[in-house]
């Protein structure tokens, strides 16, 4: 029974995080694509100025273009976000663990006893 396929188990909150740092990411490349296409056409217009630009080869500038402007667009994926998410996850839950309120009494070993957080998951799913 226990040789079946695992189930990665994810918080909806992570589920929902995934999907917009996607979207983020999604965003950023075609932003990057969009105004790659943009300047390359530019300076394709603009050709009587050579003197500005030197050997201009739009072949390959596109992919250059894109790449130099997905540089700049990146910083729409906040990837310091879920470091810092995972750190506050993991500062909070020994302060959940040490809560009086959410100790009991158990009768049968006769002392207090505390919850234990398994996962970090556990502080987003109670809020």
């Amino acid at each position: 029974m226990n040789l079946g396929k695992y189930v990665y188990k994810m918080s909806s909150f992570d589920k929902i995080l995934n999907r917009i740092m996607v979207l983020n990411l999604l965003l950023a490349i075609s932003i990057a694509l969009i105004f790659a296409i943009f300047s390359v056409v530019w300076y394709k217009n603009h050709e009587e100025h050579y003197y500005i630009w030197e050997d201009f080869n739009s072949d390959a500038m596109y992919i250059i273009y894109m790449f130099r402007i997905y540089l700049i667009v990146n910083s729409f994926v906040p990837l310091d976000l879920l470091a810092m998410l995972e750190i506050s996850k993991l500062l909070f839950t020994p302060i959940m663990q040490d809560d009086a309120e959410m100790m009991v009494v158990d009768p049968t070993i006769r002392d207090v006893v505390g919850f234990k957080a398994n996962t970090l998951n556990l502080p987003e799913e109670l809020a």
